[in-house]
Parts: structure tokens; C-alpha cells; sequence
């Protein structure tokens, strides 16, 4: 009985590496090598799918989550740069790049998305994603 429990367990992180790690996922896609994605989310410009995924990993020490972004995202111009999420008091999302400067804010849209705001910002929507 005792070998069963360890078998599956090992049975379930292989199942997951094989979905993780699929050459169109976006965590085998990404940038820069951190922890397994918490959240996807399919990247729509002007209401378009722009082939673009992103994905959220482990919060860090300072609460920010770092952004992992597929490989279709690097044609992105508003994308390409991001690399934190940082959940406000407020219940908006700040976008940040590598120096911590904010890229891009964003607030609850319709159903389960998140919508660019703010004077300049693009017409980005972030769409919750099942991947």
C-alpha cells in the first residue's frame, strides 16, 4: 500500500512535466528559466489573439510574481518587456519591466480578464486561460 502513494505521486509530476514543458507551452516558452506557471493568460490586442501567451510563477520575497511569456510574445511590442505582476490594495494590476518601472496597469474587465488602462496604455487584454 505504502509503494502506491509514492508511485502516483511520481505518476502526477511526470504527467505535469510532460504538459509543462510541450513545446507549446508557456513555460517551456519563456525568457528566462523560473518556477512553474500559477496562471495563464492569452494576450489580445484591439480584441485580436495575438498568439501571445503569459503566465504567472511563484511570488518572490517582495510579493511580485514574475511574468513568463511565450515565445509569440516577443513580437509584442507592449508585451516583450514584462516581467513582474503586482497585485494594488485597489484591486488593479501593475505590469513592471526588469528596473521595476511600471509598464503597464491594468483592472478587472469582463468575466475573467484584465484590461489596459491609463493615459498612453495600449488596448491590451489579458484573458484568463485553461492552457
Amino acid at each position: 500500500m505504502g509503494i502506491v502513494k509514492p508511485g502516483a505521486g511520481i505518476a502526477l509530476m511526470a504527467a505535469f512535466a510532460a504538459v509543462a514543458l510541450a513545446p507549446e507551452s508557456p513555460v517551456a516558452n519563456t525568457t528566462s528559466a523560473i518556477e512553474p506557471a500559477t496562471a495563464f493568460f492569452k494576450v489580445l490586442d484591439r480584441g485580436l489573439d495575438t498568439g501571445c501567451e503569459l503566465a504567472l510563477a511563484q511570488p518572490g520575497a517582495d510579493g511580485r510574481l514574475p511574468v513568463l511569456l511565450g515565445s509569440a510574445c516577443s513580437s509584442q511590442e507592449a508585451i516583450a518587456g514584462l516581467r513582474y505582476w503586482s497585485d494594488r490594495e485597489d484591486g488593479t494590476v501593475e505590469l513592471s519591466d526588469e528596473s521595476g518601472e511600471i509598464a503597464m496597469r491594468l483592472a478587472a474587465g469582463d468575466g475573467s480578464a484584465f484590461e489596459a488602462f491609463g493615459s498612453g496604455a495600449p488596448l491590451i487584454m489579458l484573458v484568463a486561460s485553461q492552457h
